[in-house]
């Protein structure tokens, strides 16, 4: 009989934001650290891969091809959560520990893309845009992140 060395991060909850699409860094990530055992909590934000060139990926679709990859017994949430507005980031991490409990890895992969350019093109609009999404939202998620380890050691986050 052959024995399977455990899975390295069985038992473990990962959050990994901008998972809305096949092709993507987000979906890449959730496979990789699924395969490894752990349960994952899956953000995505449909309208803003709708506004792209490259468009937008049925969930339902994505969340069914991810979970046939994955060792039995590895869970999968998501929700579609806007990290633009400022309640966002605390929206995650509470909807991901209502989810699954306790979090330990938190890998911000989200990021807007488009309405920039070049210099002559910034305006204080699309610089706000970009900071709330890319920057606010992955130090607030962070910092809720943080606080729900309660000052127990653990937890790792990659941005």
């Amino acid at each position: 009989m052959h024995t399977h060395p455990p899975l390295p991060l069985s038992g473990r909850t990962a959050v990994i934001t901008g998972v809305s699409r096949r092709q993507g860094i987000g979906f890449a990530i959730a496979r990789r650290l699924g395969g490894m055992g752990a349960n994952l909590f899956l953000q995505h934000h449909v309208p803003h891969d709708e506004a792209q060139p490259w468009g937008a990926d049925s969930i339902p679709e994505l969340v069914r091809d991810l979970q046939t990859s994955l060792p039995d017994g590895v869970r999968v949430e998501h929700a579609g959560i806007d990290l633009a507005p400022a309640a966002g980031a605390a929206e995650l991490i509470q909807r991901a520990q209502s989810a699954l409990g306790h979090l330990d890895i938190l890998c911000c992969n989200h990021a807007k893309s488009g309405s920039d350019g070049g210099l002559l093109d910034m305006t204080p609009e699309n610089l706000d845009a970009h900071w709330q999404v890319n920057t606010r939202s992955t130090l607030l998620a962070t910092r809720y992140f943080a606080e729900q380890h309660d000052g127990r050691e653990g937890g790792r986050v990659v941005a």
